[in-house]
């Protein structure tokens, strides 16, 4: 988990190579511009040995303007564990809305986050983002917090509540939308309380 937005380091424009630290549990990480090796990296044991998985630190280019994607492979031994994919195309956004639970209980009471913001064509998120989400929402559920909402305050990112009405069972499908990152929908089941 990089401690870093990609598209952010690229665009940053005040000189020197940024340091940055990436979290992992893997014993290698490969990192890759545009599919072209870039380094190998291996946990900053020395700097940190009483950690069990110690950050890795690399020199990313700020103000890069090819704006390559960058990929990290992470390795356990020889055997590749993971890969993941971070966009250097800021243009290339869209609308993440997720709902920390699939199901509520139709009690009035019950309630979960949705989780709302912007990320990448990979799916990785993104930060310096802002606008007015505006969300909708069918069935026996109500919305708690702003509506619409504007994502720069929380840096690209908000939350918001859905909440069961007490006897409201069936589908809750809640759909937001931002004027550069479109549209997202997501559903959720209210079960009876019993």
């Amino acid at each position: 988990e990089p401690n870093f937005y990609w598209a952010s380091i690229l665009s940053d424009a005040s000189g020197s190579d940024a340091r940055v630290a990436i979290f992992s549990n893997c014993d290698r990480l490969e990192l890759f511009f545009d599919g072209k090796n870039y380094a190998a990296l291996h946990p900053d044991r020395a700097g940190f040995p009483h950690i069990s998985y110690p950050p890795f630190f690399v020199e990313l280019p700020r103000n890069n303007a090819q704006r390559p994607d960058l990929r990290i492979d992470g390795y356990v031994g020889e055997r590749l564990a993971l890969s993941r994919m971070f966009s250097g195309d800021r243009s290339a956004g869209r609308l993440h809305l997720r709902a920390e639970d699939a199901e509520l209980i139709a009690d009035g009471a019950d309630a979960t986050w949705l989780v709302i913001g912007a990320v990448d064509k990979f799916g990785a998120p993104r930060s310096h983002v802002g606008g007015q989400i505006t969300l909708k929402i069918e069935g026996q559920g109500q919305i708690i917090g702003d509506n619409p909402f504007d994502l720069a305050p929380g840096d690209g990112w908000g939350t918001v509540l859905v909440r069961s009405v007490a006897g409201g069972t069936g589908r809750i499908r809640i759909a937001a939308s931002h004027p550069q990152l479109g549209h997202a929908e997501v559903d959720i089941v209210a079960r009876d309380a019993k």
